[in-house]
Parts: C-alpha cells; sequence; structure tokens
C-alpha cells in the first residue's frame, strides 16, 4: 500500500557571512530583540514574553508578514553561548522551525553562520514547499547582510 502523503521534506539550509565587526558587536545586535525589525526579512517584531534578557530558555514572540500572511508565533531561545551563539525554534499547526547564528573569531576574522531548518508540518506548507525551499537562501543572505549593517550602525562602525 503507498502512503497518501509522503514524510515532509525538511528544509535545511547554512549561509555565512565574513564581516569587519567584532564578535560581540553582532552579538549584541542579536540580542537587541527591539533592531530585529531592522535586519530580519518578514520579521514585524520580536519581543520577550517575560521580563529578564535573552538567555536559554526565554521566551519569545515573533510577528511577522509573509506571503501575504500576517501572524504572530511563540518561540523559545534554544540555544545560548553569551557573544557567540543564539538558536530560536518555534512550532504550531503549520510548520515546525529553528534558526540559529554562530559567530567565529580566528585570525581577527569575524565570520557569522546562520542555519535554519523547517519542517513542514500542514499540506499548505507542504505544497509551498519547493518554493520556500528557493526563497530561503535569499532570505538568509539577506538576514546576514542586513544583521551586519545594523551592528554597524549600532556601534557607529
Amino acid at each position: 500500500m503507498v502512503p497518501l502523503m509522503s514524510p515532509p521534506p525538511r528544509i535545511e539550509l547554512r549561509r555565512s557571512r565574513v564581516t569587519s565587526l567584532t564578535p560581540d558587536a553582532i552579538f549584541a545586535t542579536l540580542c537587541d530583540l527591539r533592531l530585529t525589525p531592522t535586519w530580519l526579512p518578514n520579521c514585524v517584531a520580536l519581543e520577550l514574553v517575560d521580563e529578564g534578557v535573552v538567555a536559554a530558555g526565554a521566551r519569545l514572540r515573533y510577528s511577522f508578514r509573509e506571503f501575504g500572511y500576517t501572524g504572530t508565533l511563540p518561540c523559545s531561545v534554544t540555544g545560548f553561548i553569551p557573544g557567540r551563539h543564539i538558536a530560536i525554534a518555534f512550532s504550531d499547526a503549520r510548520v515546525e522551525a529553528s534558526f540559529d547564528f554562530l559567530i567565529d573569531h580566528h585570525d581577527g576574522v569575524t565570520t557569522i553562520h546562520h542555519h535554519v531548518e523547517l519542517l513542514p508540518r500542514s499540506l499548505a506548507v507542504r505544497l509551498v514547499a519547493g518554493m520556500l525551499r528557493r526563497a530561503l537562501p535569499g532570505r538568509m543572505e539577506a538576514a546576514l547582510r542586513g544583521l551586519d549593517q545594523a551592528a554597524a550602525a549600532a556601534t557607529g562602525a
């Protein structure tokens, strides 16, 4: 018997960008959630749900506009190494997703690594998975470029 629907296609992509900025400048921009809409495509707002600071376990609210749809998703910080790494994940009936940023600094060169994983859950998202797979590299490049520019502006570099 052939299953009615194959398992959802996992989308996983990685991109990197070398920057002249320090790891601290990049990480401070990642943790300043007020700046996120200035560099992350489709982001309307990213906010802490509870009082406190961005850290492992922090609950966030992500508001976005995408493909004519506006929504808000609860998410959480799933990985956090100060000055080096932040990972955020969210899940709803449509999609399970995680994205992270890892900052490397070797021999005076800072590199920002961006990793995204999407697991479509709903039929609607599965149907547009190919379009997402094609659009995601450009969005990731735009996020990295925007992050670099936002960090430069925040530090006056």
